[in-house]
């Protein structure tokens, strides 16, 4: 007998009262319970941080940096660079 032929056939249904559609039932339930208690878990973490973090000194942390980044010559260099490659692969490698 050829295994691969016998593997590749499929097998006959097998009746389980239900037991796969419960099965299926409970793994999404599961999943589901997963997934709301993650947001939950995300939306207090975010509350929280937002109700204890410096904002306005955060902002301004956050200002400092992007105003040095804008003046930074590597940056600009590396922008321009970007900028380049994406020309050239549009120009040369059209899909």
């Amino acid at each position: 007998m050829n295994i691969d032929a016998l593997l590749s056939q499929p097998l006959a249904p097998v009746a389980d009262n239900g037991f796969s559609a419960r099965v299926i039932a409970r793994v999404r339930r599961q999943e589901l319970r997963r997934a709301v208690l993650w947001g939950l878990a995300v939306t207090v973490f975010a509350v929280l941080a937002c109700a204890l973090l410096p904002v306005p000194a955060l902002a301004m942390a956050l200002n400092l940096m992007a105003l040095r980044l804008a003046a930074s010559a590597q940056v600009w260099l590396a922008i321009a660079a970007l900028v380049l490659v994406f020309l050239y692969e549009r120009r040369f490698f059209r899909l």
